[in-house]
């Protein structure tokens, strides 16, 4: 995700059309304290924090929409490193507000809670997309293949990212998905 979402630390054009900027720019600026949390953003992240059910995309969107161009012309040109990334992730977590991308599986599926029949695994969907359909009964469907895939020998590039990491923010980061990992057959 950090390389498809923000160019894998490479500096990033913010253009008009550019949905990056407003979906993962903008949140990550925030939560680096490179943009102030406005007092709109203050408010609907108290509502959070007390159970009410918010969005991140609308809370920003709510909260940053008449300042947009401002911001794309004041960041454009901004990388944003691996750990910034990862200090993004436990910052959106602790806040409520996390996005789909990386929330932790389990929390947005309540696993515990919830018997589900089949898990798919993403990086497999061209062989266990056909398999479930089949097995439900459909016939004819299009391919589903994985819209982001990331190459099987591009491995080695994320492995260098983790290196980089202090070890305290790795151990976080297991942490944070351990339940996943345990209840999606994934290995540490």
């Amino acid at each position: 995700m950090y390389k498809s979402k923000f160019c894998g630390g490479e500096i990033f054009t913010c253009s008009k059309s550019n949905n990056k900027a407003y979906d993962f720019w903008i949140p990550i600026l925030i939560s680096s304290g490179r943009l102030e949390i406005n007092t709109a953003l203050s408010r609907a992240m108290k509502n959070v924090k007390t159970g009410l059910t918010v969005k991140r995309n609308s809370i920003i969107q709510d909260s940053y929409s008449s300042y947009t161009q401002e911001i794309r012309d004041k960041y454009t040109g901004l990388f944003v490193t691996f750990k910034d990334f990862i200090n993004h992730i436990f910052w959106a977590y602790d806040h409520r507000i996390g996005d789909h991308h990386w929330t932790p599986a389990t929390v947005l599926c309540d696993a515990c809670r919830i018997p589900y029949s089949y898990v798919l695994h993403m990086e497999n969907f061209d062989q266990e997309i056909p398999y479930l359909l089949d097995i439900l009964g459909f016939e004819n469907l299009p391919n589903f293949g994985h819209a982001n895939p990331s190459s099987k020998n591009g491995t080695s590039d994320y492995i260098t990212y983790f290196n980089d990491l202090p070890t305290s923010m790795l151990k976080r980061l297991i942490k944070l998905y351990q339940t996943d990992f345990q209840l999606l057959g994934y290995s540490l």
